[in-house]
């Protein structure tokens, strides 16, 4: 009986280079070759929050283009806009793709950032569970 090799998608090394591996007919993971990334450094961020004053009404992401290659950094923010506690642990962000989506993409507070790659802030909107609540984001320009 003959084995094919089996082709694993692309796993990231490190920020400058990505490998391809496979396995050979002897069950060995051979790296099959590299490309090397080209997105170069950038020399400014914007940064900001997206406030969803009365959850249940999602709030568009404002008008800030996104170079690219690069993603927007999306994080819950640990309190509400006023400073104060949630009214819940079980309190939660979403994103959506339009002001009346579902919220299929739940975000919890002090989870780690969200990375998306989208060209524009205005793409994003974001729902809540509870009044008040702050999505940050910070993206490279």
């Amino acid at each position: 009986m003959s084995m094919r090799p089996i082709i694993y998608p692309t796993f990231l090394i490190n920020s400058n280079a990505s490998y391809y591996a496979d396995i050979d007919s002897t069950g060995a993971i051979k790296v099959t070759g590299s490309i090397t990334a080209t997105a170069s450094n950038r020399s400014s961020f914007n940064s900001g929050k997206i406030v969803v004053t009365t959850a249940g009404t999602a709030v568009q992401g404002p008008n800030v283009s996104v170079a690219s290659g690069f993603p927007i950094k999306l994080i819950v923010h640990s309190k509400l806009n006023n400073g104060s506690d949630f009214s819940s642990y079980n309190s939660v962000m979403y994103l959506k793709n339009t002001s009346t989506g579902a919220n299929d993409c739940p975000i919890m507070p002090e989870q780690s950032p969200i990375l998306l790659y989208v060209n524009n802030l205005n793409v994003i909107y974001v729902d809540a569970d509870e009044n008040n609540m702050v999505m940050k984001w910070i993206v490279e320009t």
